[in-house]
């Protein structure tokens, strides 16, 4: 995984066990920068986290809100998430600095 900043370093290395790799899967699922760092997120990939993580839908769901409230992901519909292109690379950097310019939360913090 490649952090952008020290910031983000230092958010994610904090993370409980569980969440840190929780977002470790996600990075790895992630689609390169040239197709939008995008985290597929239906049923049957819920599943297999569930599995790989040892825990239980609710739960799931609970730590990808919580990974939402610190930026690391934005949920975009209802089976789709980003990875924040500030606090993640991904891919072609000329794509990751398109994912910035589109990246809605202006008042992100790690900028």
């Amino acid at each position: 995984m490649k952090f952008v900043t020290a910031k983000a370093m230092e958010i994610i290395s904090s993370l409980p066990p569980l969440k840190y790799n929780l977002i470790r899967e996600l990075e790895a699922r992630a689609s390169p920068a040239e197709c939008g760092m995008l985290v597929l997120m239906n049923v049957q990939v819920k599943a297999q986290l569930d599995r790989t993580l040892g825990i239980d839908t609710p739960t799931l769901n609970e730590m990808l809100k919580e990974l939402e409230e610190l930026s690391l992901i934005r949920f975009r519909t209802r089976q789709l998430y980003d990875l924040n292109p500030f606090m993640f690379t991904k891919g072609d950097p000329a794509f990751v600095s398109r994912l910035r310019k589109n990246w809605t939360d202006h008042n992100f913090p790690f900028i």
